[in-house]
Parts: C-alpha cells; structure tokens; sequence
C-alpha cells in the first residue's frame, strides 16, 4: 500500500506542474494489483517526451518471456482532455480516442471514454490515470450505448463485475479477464488459437477477394466449455459467419483459465483484421 501511495503522489504532483511526471514503471500482479518486480505479471512502462506527450507500453509475460502487448502515444490536449493513439489495435468502435478526466477529490478522478465514433465506451473512478489505477465504480458500454460492465474495483483489483450482452440481456456473472494461467485449447495458448484462425481464414478466403474486421467475444467456462459467443463489430458478414463456426467448433474442448489453482470463467476478446492477398 505504500508504494501505491508513493507512485500516485508521484503522479499527483506531475498533473498539478503542468505534467512534468517523470519517467516511471509500475508492475501488476495477475490480479491487477501493484506489486514489484519479483511478482509481476505484467508492467507498463510510461515515458513524458514533453509536457504535451506521453508514451506508455504494455509488456505482459508470456510463458516465461516478456512481449511488449500495446503501445500508446497519449497527448495532452489541455488539463482534462487526452486523445489516445494505439500502435498495436486497429481503430474500432472499442478502443478509447479521448479521454476526458475530471478530479473529484484527494487523488480521486473521474474519467470517461470516448471512441473513433464519440461514442461513451468506458467511465469511472480512478487514483491514477498514466498508467490506470481503478478504485471505485467503473462501467463500460457497447458502441450501441447498451451498458456491457459494471465492476467495483479497489487499488486497480476487481471485487465485483456484472455483465450484460449486446442485446442488453443479463450475462453471467464472475468472469475474469485476467488469471494466473490462460487458458489452452488443445494444448495451444490463445495467442497460438488466434493465429491458427488467421491461418484458416487465408485459406478459405485468400482466393474470394473478401477484406474486413470482426470484433468476437466469447467466455471460457470453468469446464472448457463455451458461452456468450457474440459478435461485438464486423464489417463482413462472411468473415464474421466463419470465425463464429471456428470459434464453435472448440466448444469443450478448452483447458479452463485458473486463478490460484481453481478453475475460473474467463472472457476473451479477438480482433480479427484480415486483407485478402488477391486484391
């Protein structure tokens, strides 16, 4: 707790001078939590070029190897306004370009999100904003304004979520984005699952000259098997129809995600972005 209350001083300090924060790491635990070095699941590092400019990188390990994830120019626009630019996603109606912050008290800030498309995407409580620090009430939304998440969150660790689906149907509750072990279909991690769907996308599609981008989202339950497979965005309905079939074929077939040993629900998001090479 203390070195949280060090680093958000840090921070604190930069925003009240004109964002002259320094150069700083900070470690996450597989929890979300901040740790050090030693327990980490992950880190971002955040570089200030200038008062106006902000680097973060996300590096997640990955089997023993650190892999950079994300990486993210952030310029200050003015002292509540910041436009997001990510060099690792494609623009999509998910991924936040503004971001609009308004301090509530102490080392308390309100953040709301916005998309590509100035559409509401995310917003809530926070003790930090370079890198993000949840602690409070944070909701997120679909593109289509249906509220997709609500969750509780103390020191950037979940102690509660609520889901509902793009219908705005109550989802199931309990699900986790990140877990101690990710899980495994037929002994593939996911990020080898993504790859093996790129793959049979090129051979089924390469020759038809058919381009676009799906967003699909789906939960891996406690059994392996699948559930709220849904279609967030896609801008060709048969790539969307394809990656739906491959991504249920794999139903009960998953090594479960886990979280201390136990078998845990586990949500996962894939962004499909595929160029047919015959154009």
């Amino acid at each position: 707790m203390r070195l949280l209350e060090i680093i958000i001083l840090v921070f604190i300090i930069g925003l009240s001078t004109a964002y002259s924060q320094t150069d700083t790491i900070i470690y996450y635990a597989s929890t979300g939590e901040i740790t050090c070095s030693t327990y980490a699941d992950s880190y971002i590092n955040v570089r200030c070029n200038n008062k106006k400019i902000i680097l973060t990188e996300f590096v997640k390990n990955q089997y023993d190897k650190w892999e950079r994830i994300d990486r993210k120019v952030i310029k200050v626009r003015s002292d509540t306004l910041y436009t997001y630019k990510s060099d690792f996603y494609a623009v999509n109606d998910y991924n936040p370009k503004d971001v609009h912050v308004k301090w509530v008290k102490d080392t308390i800030f309100y953040v709301k999100e916005y998309n590509y498309e100035n559409d509401l995407i995310h917003e809530g409580y926070y003790r930090m904003i370079f890198p993000k620090i949840r602690h409070g009430l944070t909701i997120d939304y679909y593109n289509n304004g249906v509220k997709r998440a609500e969750s509780m969150y103390m020191n950037n660790q979940v102690l509660w979520s609520e889901k509902w689906l793009l219908n705005g149907e109550k989802g199931i509750d309990h699900v986790y984005s990140v877990v101690d072990e990710e899980p495994a279909y037929k002994g593939k991690s996911i990020r080898e699952f993504r790859n093996s769907i790129m793959h049979e996308l090129k051979l089924y599609f390469d020759d038809k000259g058919i381009n676009g981008t799906v967003i699909i989202e789906f939960v891996i339950m406690e059994d392996g098997s699948l559930y709220e497979v849904q279609i967030l965005q896609s801008s060709s309905i048969d790539l969307a129809d394809h990656v739906i079939r491959v991504i249920m074929a794999t139903d009960g077939h998953w090594t479960p995600g886990k979280i201390n040993g136990i078998s845990v629900r586990f949500i996962k998001q894939f962004l499909i972005n595929f160029i047919s090479m015959s154009n």
